[in-house]
């Protein structure tokens, strides 16, 4: 089967830790894990060379409230990269994040079945998401 259309590129990477304190540890985390995911969307969904206008939401902690992390951050969006599409970096609540990403899940999930890229057996067999 096919894969549908409109994709969501769902990264969980574990990343080495490089020393230094806690919130750029973290930080260097967060820019290697969405430089692969852009990588990804780049590659899969969008098939092509550039990729831009991304906004990184993530959860609101003591790391990444730090000024370690900004510092990391910043630098990442002036120089590294991929990291250099992102244009912004948002904090919010971790349930109110988690609350987006099964948003933006549900929202393909639906579109797919719509469009009958995929049918509904098989998006609870290849992604475990099952529709009423």
């Amino acid at each position: 089967m096919a894969r549908p259309n409109d994709q969501v590129v769902l990264i969980n990477q574990k990343v080495p830790q490089k020393g230094g304190e806690a919130p750029a540890q973290y930080a260097q985390a967060v820019i290697e894990t969405v430089k692969i995911g852009l990588r990804r969307f780049q590659q899969d969904v969008l098939r092509r060379e550039t990729i831009g206008n991304v906004d990184v939401i993530i959860d609101a902690n003591h790391h990444n409230q730090h000024p370690a992390f900004e510092a990391a951050m910043t630098s990442a969006r002036a120089h590294d990269g991929r990291f250099r599409a992102v244009n912004q970096v948002v904090r919010l609540d971790s349930a109110a994040a988690r609350l987006l990403q099964l948003a933006d899940i549900v929202a393909y999930s639906r579109k797919w079945l719509i469009a009958r890229d995929i049918n509904a057996t098989s998006l609870r067999d290849r992604f475990g998401i099952q529709m009423p």
